[in-house]
């Protein structure tokens, strides 16, 4: 598995989601939440102990949800589901099951923060101008530590 990630000059991140068959989902953010602090706070909670998190993506006019559930110790099963409208009420199962991937969450921490540190590398000026909120520098850090350790 595999993911990208590239913050548009206006407001939009595109994420590229590849899975292990070779599929590709493409997911076109907006800026409508904050999904990239959101991303950041749900990948620090699950090394902090939390046996399921889910990160919510708008995109206008719905949504996408990763769900990242612990399934052992050291791995986990990462999901995407597309839900219809934005801002949806509905529980993550509620929505298209997408793709369903099984990893280590070291290779998934390094994933995100592989995609992360090039965003910061953007700066944090034009970060702020293309995506509108502060660069989630706090987490991006702590994710760093986590990843040195491994």
């Amino acid at each position: 598995m595999d993911i990208k990630m590239k913050l548009e000059p206006h407001g939009w991140l595109d994420i590229e989601i590849e899975s292990q068959l070779q599929e590709i989902i493409e997911i076109p953010v907006s800026w409508l939440s904050d999904a990239l602090g959101d991303m950041a706070s749900q990948l620090i909670a699950l090394h902090r102990g939390a046996e399921e998190v889910v990160m919510v993506m708008q995109t206008e006019p719905g949504e996408c949800r990763f769900k990242i559930k612990k399934i052992a110790q050291a791995r986990v099963q990462f999901m995407v589901y597309e839900m219809h409208d934005n801002f949806s009420s509905h529980v993550v199962t509620d929505g298209n099951l997408l793709m369903s991937e099984e990893l280590t969450l070291v290779k998934l921490t390094k994933l995100f923060y592989r995609e992360f540190s090039k965003l910061k590398d953007l700066g944090l000026e034009e970060y702020k101008t293309r995506w509108s909120y502060e660069f989630p520098m706090d987490a991006y850090e702590r994710i760093g530590r986590v990843v040195q350790l491994q």
